[in-house]
């Protein structure tokens, strides 16, 4: 039986037990990360600005932001402002709720064969989507499969256009297990993709974000391989926060390749954060802010003889820790529910 020791001095923080069983489980981990530096800063009497906070966990300050709004939305912090207008957040006392229950799914429940046959005589859509199941997914559906694919719609509660759909996806991608299939629904459960027009949204994004992808593979010269946890975490950055065109990506590789030799994703990160940042939206735009500068530091080394001889080469960017990560279909279930909102 594996034990645990707790072997540590007091230079810790305490953390309510209510947040890390209720909360912290079902929130996403860029939000537990800022809760829990935002809750360690404050113990220490320190206000860590929104900047610093994503300075410190490499992200984007739009996510600290998202994070606070999150919490606060779930009871666990409040938002405010100071008397000089800077954003203040309190930490609440989690004991009141502790006897609140969570918010989880129902336990799934089990299905006999004859309950799911009297539902199949009653409901023809049902009977329609264990036919649309086979079909797609090229076999006979088991007992056990028919069960899943019906929990889907009872336990679940999606409706049952939205299950086929969501079927005819995962078999695209060639994901063709029923727990794949069952993960996949759970989680548009969850994020409430739970209507045909939502699911189709989400399905458009998704392929517009693969697509966009697909073209800075190329862009960047990779072409007959997966890419890398890292690298997918980088593309999928430029392609739904950063939304960056191709010609921008290619003319960031070409930059990099002359300035380091290589390929360097970090490197061209920050390039694109930078131009994003600068509201930089096609490469002429980028060439000609590119081409000021140069001229500019010209202008600065010819007026500046004495110190020329001192200072090294001058570098068009310097590197930052925002970098943004995320996979494909987690940023497209975020655009859509921030989408909703803004709706």
């Amino acid at each position: 039986m594996q034990s645990y020791i707790k072997n540590i001095a007091d230079n810790y923080v305490k953390i309510s037990s209510v947040f890390i069983d209720r909360f912290m489980p079902s929130a996403d981990g860029t939000f537990v990360k800022v809760y829990l530096l935002g809750l360690r800063q404050c113990s220490r009497g320190i206000a860590l600005t929104t900047s610093g906070i994503a300075s410190a966990l490499n992200i984007l300050e739009s996510d600290v932001l998202r994070a606070w709004k999150y919490w606060e939305d779930a009871g666990v912090v409040k938002c405010g402002t100071n008397k000089d207008g800077s954003p203040s957040v309190i930490f609440l006392d989690l004991t009141d709720v502790q006897s609140q229950p969570a918010k989880t799914l129902p336990q799934k429940p089990g299905y006999s064969s004859a309950e799911i046959t009297e539902y199949v005589n009653d409901h023809s859509e049902m009977k329609d989507l264990l036919h649309h199941a086979e079909s797609a997914l090229g076999k006979t559906l088991s007992s056990n499969d028919q069960s899943t694919i019906f929990g889907l719609h009872d336990w679940l509660g999606l409706p049952v256009e939205v299950i086929g759909l969501l079927i005819s996806y995962c078999v695209s991608i060639n994901k063709k297990s029923m727990r794949f299939i069952e993960m996949t629904a759970i989680n548009w459960s969850e994020h409430e993709v739970d209507t045909l027009e939502k699911a189709e949204k989400y399905l458009a994004v998704l392929q517009e974000n693969n697509s966009r992808i697909s073209s800075y593979k190329r862009a960047i010269g990779i072409f007959d391989r997966v890419l890398t946890k890292p690298e997918m975490d980088f593309l999928s950055a430029w392609a739904f926060k950063l939304v960056s065109p191709v010609e921008l990506v290619k003319l960031a590789a070409e930059i990099t390749a002359l300035n380091t030799g290589k390929i360097s994703l970090p490197y061209m990160n920050t390039m694109l954060q930078e131009w994003y940042r600068k509201g930089i939206k096609t490469a002429a735009d980028a060439r000609a802010m590119r081409n000021e500068f140069k001229k500019q530091s010209g202008e600065i080394k010819n007026s500046t003889t004495s110190a020329k001889s001192q200072q090294g080469k001058f570098k068009d960017y310097t590197f930052r820790t925002d970098y943004d990560f995320g996979a494909i279909e987690q940023a497209a279930l975020h655009f859509k529910k921030d989408t909703d909102k803004e709706a």
